[in-house]
């Protein structure tokens, strides 16, 4: 017994008029924020834990109390 499946049809990536479909260049600059000088891929998720962690460094110590005037 077949079952027919609705939906859209698969993509093959091509434009309205048949032609690749090219990336924009935004796009491509966006990637490549993911991506470390020597070619290593970042998760986008540790990237903003870096992020957060140089805007928000926590202290060395603790318990050390900052000094008084």
């Amino acid at each position: 017994m077949c079952t027919p499946v609705y939906g859209e049809p698969p993509s093959n990536d091509k434009g309205d008029n048949g032609s690749d479909v090219v990336p924009s260049l935004e796009l491509l600059e966006y990637l490549g924020e993911f991506e470390t000088e020597d070619g290593e891929w970042i998760d986008p998720e540790e990237l903003e834990q870096m992020d957060d962690i140089n805007d928000n460094p926590e202290p060395s110590n603790p318990e050390e109390e900052p000094p008084r005037d």
